[in-house]
């Protein structure tokens, strides 16, 4: 083969390349689309047919992987859908949504420290997530430790300083503390939209009435 040959011959390769792999991102994309409409009628299996046929186009599809993960879930598939949260999170570390809904997934499953762990990270990776904060302290608060949900329900409503549900629960372990001043403010700020905290606030009445005057 003569000089000039070879050079045009690679250039034919690098270009049939090229649009093998345009073809295969174009179906990968048709596949996944396809996946994401499946899924939003119910039809779980023909989603998880369309993702996996997304992914075979393009190993590189997150979004697919994503989609199985919560198709999984979807049909109470646990060990799958973790599987397929931790393989995106294997190849994105930092993506937030599989993180928290991994952590929701053990959270519903009720393996409190695989949760909190990835209740923690999420939150490193994206401090203003009052939800994640808010959650992290319902898990401590379910292994009673008390301090360490105040501390994460705190983060949560200063995140978030509307966040009702946070600020009950805060009010509720300042009770418990005998702290009832703090347990008054949180109660208060929680009772437009919660409405529990109007009960919280007569118990702290009750409690305060003698120490008044």
């Amino acid at each position: 083969m003569k000089r000039g040959e070879g050079k045009k011959f690679v250039v034919v390769i690098i270009l049939l390349c090229c649009v093998t792999f345009a073809c295969s991102s174009y179906k990968a994309e048709k596949h996944y689309k396809k996946g994401v409409e499946y899924q939003k009628s119910g039809e779980c299996n023909k989603a998880l047919e369309e993702y996996s046929c997304s992914l075979q186009c393009d190993p590189q599809r997150i979004d697919a992987r994503l989609g199985k993960a919560k198709v999984y879930e979807t049909q109470a598939l646990w060990n799958e859908a973790v599987s397929e949260y931790e393989e995106v999170l294997s190849a994105d570390p930092a993506m937030v949504e599989a993180e928290y809904s991994l952590a929701a997934l053990y959270s519903n499953l009720h393996k409190w420290d695989e949760a909190v762990k990835c209740y923690k990270n999420v939150v490193a990776k994206d401090p203003t997530n009052a939800e994640a904060y808010y959650c992290l302290g319902s898990l401590y608060k379910k292994q009673e430790k008390y301090d360490m949900a105040m501390a994460a329900f705190t983060s949560a409503v200063q995140v978030d300083k509307a966040f009702s549900q946070a600020h009950y629960h805060l009010s509720l372990l300042y009770f418990i503390d005998g702290e009832f001043e703090a347990a008054r403010m949180h109660a208060e700020s929680a009772q437009k939209d919660y409405p529990q905290a109007g009960k919280l606030l007569s118990l702290i009445d009750e409690e305060t009435a003698g120490t008044k005057g």
